[in-house]
């Protein structure tokens, strides 16, 4: 019985504590409901007090962490750091950085998803994203060191400007896109420092001031500063399969990312409402990446198919005067499609198809064309150190039973196709490609040029090695191009390339060798050359840079003969100045070029010598001293001379001095010349000038006006061509205006007059007037004006004008409709030149162009009108167009 009695005792006690647990984790998950709720779920003072209300000083949650492995922390900008965990949220201005052997994956909240790799920095500029897509959401990032990959969301899909990741060496922008970037400062073992940007899917820009390329999927760009021009480059799988620690060298295999679905299922979004749960089910990709597996544990399933294409239907008709018009109705389709075999490692498929119908109508003439375009892709292992590809593409145009008797090409087809091989051994040192590609083009014509028929190709073998450890690169490429015209005849050129460098101690050897050989029909050209440059820099005080290039070439022509051509260039520039703590400088150079042709009929040679030297003293901020001396010879079957050059020249300028609000300074330079030549006489050149300058700033209530005057005398005294006096007058004004935020403008006017007496007097005038007036007139809409006007003319009586004027207009929620876009310009140029009263040419034009677009979705409605006018032609063009895309790509 005291058995039993422990035993219901003991069970009491049990269900006792259960009850009380329950009641312990029921109060502490409502006091948790309350602390997200806010103020309102709790009624304890405390508890309020605790809890995390949101405020105008609490930075917006922009996303949160769904997965960390290893050591990662975010910066603010106020230079707080925090350590992130899973569930943690990021905020627009945070700098996420993350250790070695670590990763972070972050899901925005526009559904968005950015898998951070080892030893990166990135940071979150800004994000606004609301439940209304008003033209005010945005998400700009900047990639500062390392590698990431990223699923885009929401934005920028109907406003590709509202998204963009700066790196230091390109700017990137999107389309509905999978993409990897990788950034490196600095130059490691077999690559450079720059950006590379990989698509998976949707497409990219890669932006640098030069310009922008387009990346496909598949394709890799490269920019390797923002003074290059970006570039497609074959896809480095190193840099994308694994991160390279430049520390300690060791090989970081690559972050597997986790399934977009899967984050979208797990991860709370910021906004937990409709909108914002509709808004990222919308974002989930139709294809989901699958983790990867070893080849020994893979099963066969059935490959996701990711699809899409765009249908649309437009109308053109366009006006010449003088001329005909025409009226343009035209259908156009096209899908989309990609897979993989079995795995993505193994083998990936992409391509697509387009058919065209048009039909044009001149007068009382028609005209039927009906188009076909296809393309196709093949990837075979893209990820292994040989990945394989090929691509076939297929445009065929056929015209009609049309009436209009101008039309001459009946048919015209294109087919071609290209295939590249690739190598790169697990070590790095080397790679090798090598690739071929083929098209071709026929026009049938029922005119009596009669048909084209043009086939060309190229081959091309590149394989490149560096030393490890060393900076010595080897590389050698090979190519061979045909081209053919019917019967016009075959053109082969092959060429041959072999380069070497490195870099040792302090200087730099480059040696390359280029053998090409060009033959069409009757002719033939072979060309050798080789070139080497050698730079040698011990310090910032001394370097010497030296350049030699020998080059011979031999063209063979049935109807002229042959010819040999051989040319012999070296050039070597070095600066030097003797002691870091004197502004003393000297410069020199050597140039020698020899030129010989020999035509059997004709024999020429000639030779050139010129080595100069000079040396620059500053004595003070103001004055500089300097000496210069060159020597030239040149000789010839014919004639030889020999030239001297002496000279000494002086230049001070002055320090600025305050005169009242304005201030001056002034200028004055003066230089001596001897020349001799062995065949003339010698000559002596003077030459003195002096001026000066005045500039004054006034501040007005709404901006501020800048005026300066400038004037400057030069006489120059020359023994054979005589003496003359320049005098030149300058002026002008510029006025700067920024009203509230929303206006900001400039305006400049100056005039010139330059007078010329003496031996040859000339007599130039000029006057310059520029606008530039920048407007925001609302949230939505904004207003740019440029204009401009030059005038000049010369003692001759001649005068040139011209004008021009930009007026452009944007509104991205025209007349208060949600998706409306609505874009105005308007150009204007004239240009006129007038000699003694005739006009002897004169050159007008403009541009009016208004587009008007309107998207629900994937639809999407545009209108576009525009008049033009050049010269004597006049056109008007009027372009309806109705479309939709659908699926994934």
């Amino acid at each position: 019985m005291g058995c039993r009695l422990c035993r219901s005792t003991h069970l009491r006690i049990n269900n006792y504590v259960v009850f009380l647990l329950a009641y312990v984790f029921f109060c502490l998950s409502g006091q948790g409901w309350a602390l997200a709720a806010g103020p309102e779920g709790n009624e304890d003072p405390a508890v309020v007090q605790d809890s995390v209300i949101p405020s105008e000083t609490t930075p917006l949650v922009a996303g949160r962490v769904h997965f960390v492995s290893g050591q990662v922390q975010a910066i603010n900008e106020a230079g707080g750091m925090r350590t992130l965990q899973k569930d943690d949220s990021v905020h627009a201005g945070d700098t996420v950085i993350t250790a070695q052997q670590s990763s972070v994956q972050i899901m925005m909240g526009d559904g968005g998803l950015f898998a951070l790799s080892a030893d990166t920095q990135f940071k979150l500029d800004s994000f606004k994203f609301s439940d209304e897509e008003d033209g005010t959401e945005n998400s700009f990032f900047t990639l500062n060191k390392g590698r990431l990959r990223t699923v885009t969301g929401l934005i920028g899909r109907s406003d590709r400007q509202s998204y963009r990741i700066t790196t230091p060496a390109a700017v990137i922008g999107i389309n509905g896109t999978d993409h990897e970037i990788v950034y490196r400062p600095v130059d490691t073992a077999g690559v450079l420092a720059g950006t590379y940007n990989k698509v998976n899917s949707g497409a990219t820009s890669l932006t640098t001031d030069l310009g922008t390329v387009s990346v496909a999927p598949g394709q890799m760009g490269y920019s390797g500063s923002m003074r290059e021009m970006p570039q497609i480059l074959p896809i480095n799988t190193s840099l994308f399969e694994g991160i390279l620690d430049d520390t300690a060298g060791s090989f970081v295999p690559s972050m597997a990312i986790q399934s977009q679905e899967e984050m979208m299922d797990e991860v709370v979004a910021p906004d937990d409402s409709e909108q914002t749960s509709e808004a990222i089910q919308s974002a989930k990709p139709a294809v989901i990446e699958e983790p990867r597996v070893e080849p020994a544990q893979a099963t066969f399933v059935r490959a996701p198919i990711a699809w899409g294409g765009d249908v649309s239907e437009s109308l053109r008709r366009q006006k010449l005067q003088p001329g005909q018009s025409s009226m343009q109705h035209v259908q156009a389709v096209n899908l989309r499609a990609a897979t993989y075999i079995w795995q993505p490692w193994l083998a990936q498929v992409s391509g697509g198809v387009g058919v065209v119908n048009a039909k044009t109508v001149y007068g009382t003439n028609t005209n039927d064309k009906l188009g076909l375009n296809g393309r196709g892709a093949l990837s075979l292992v893209p990820y292994s150190r040989f990945p394989f590809s090929a691509s076939y593409y297929l445009n065929d145009n056929r015209s009609g039973t049309g009436t209009y008797a101008p039309v001459t090409d009946v048919q015209s087809n294109s087919t071609g196709f290209a295939l590249q091989q690739r190598y790169r051994p697990e070590s790095g040192v080397s790679s090798s490609v090598a690739s071929y590609n083929r098209d071709r083009t026929r026009l049938q014509r029922i005119t009596a040029t009669g048909d084209i028929d043009k086939l060309n190709s190229r081959l091309h073998l590149q394989h490149d090695y560096h030393l490890p450890g060393s900076p010595s690169r080897y590389g050698v490429g090979y190519d061979r191009r045909t081209s053919s015209a019917g019967v016009t005849g075959i053109g082969i050129f092959t060429g041959l390339k072999v380069n070497y460098s490195t870099r040792f101690k302090q200087q730099t050897v480059d040696l390359s060798s280029l053998n090409t050989q060009n033959e069409y029909a009757e002719e033939s050209l072979h060309f050798n050359s080789v070139s080497l440059r050698h730079a040698y820099r011990p310090d910032a005080l001394f370097s010497v840079t030296t350049s030699a290039i020998a080059s011979q070439s031999k063209s063979l022509s049935l109807s002229s003969g042959s010819a040999d051509i051989g040319n012999l260039q070296f050039d070597s520039s070095s600066s030097w100045q003797p002691d870091e703590e004197l502004p003393f400088y000297v410069f020199g150079s050597l140039r020698i070029f020899d030129s010989s042709y020999d035509s059997g009929a004709a024999s020429i040679t000639s030779q050139s010598r010129l080595a100069s030297a000079s040396v620059s003293y500053n004595a003070s901020a103001n004055m500089v001293y300097g000496l210069r001396e060159t020597i030239a010879q040149t000789r010839s079957d014919t004639s030889s001379s020999v030239t001297t050059l002496t000279g000494v020249n002086a230049a001070y300028t002055s320090d600025y001095t305050k005169v009242g609000k304005a201030t001056y300074n002034w200028t004055a330079n003066g230089a001596l010349d001897y020349q001799t030549d062995s065949a003339a006489d010698s000559n002596w050149i003077v030459l003195a000038g002096a001026g000066h300058g005045l500039r004054l700033p006034y501040t007005l209530d709404k901006g501020e006006l800048d005026f300066n005057v400038h004037q400057s005398l030069v006489v120059k005294n020359d023994a054979i061509f005589g003496q003359n006096t320049t005098l030149s007058h300058t002026g002008g004004v510029t006025w700067r205006t920024i009203v509230g935020d929303s206006t900001s403008g400039a305006m400049s006017f100056s005039v010139g007059d330059i007078h010329t007496y003496g031996a040859t007097p000339t007599h130039l005038q000029t006057a310059n007037f520029g606008t530039n007036i920048q407007h925001k007139a609302s949230a939505y809409s904004s207003l740019a004006a440029l204009t401009s006007i030059t005038w000049s003319g010369n003692e001759r009586g001649q005068t040139t004008t011209s004008a021009k004027a930009d007026l452009r207009y944007h509104h991205i929620r025209a007349f208060n409709v949600k998706g409306l876009r609505y874009t105005f310009i308007f150009n204007v140029n004239k240009y006129q030149f007038d000699d003694v009263g005739v006009i002897e040419k004169s050159r007008d034009g403009y541009l009016i162009d208004q587009k008007l677009e309107y998207a629900i979705g994937r639809a999407y409605l545009r209108l576009n009108g525009s008049v033009a006018k050049n010269a004597n032609t006049t056109t008007t063009l009027v372009v309806l167009q109705i479309g939709r895309s659908f699926g994934e790509i």
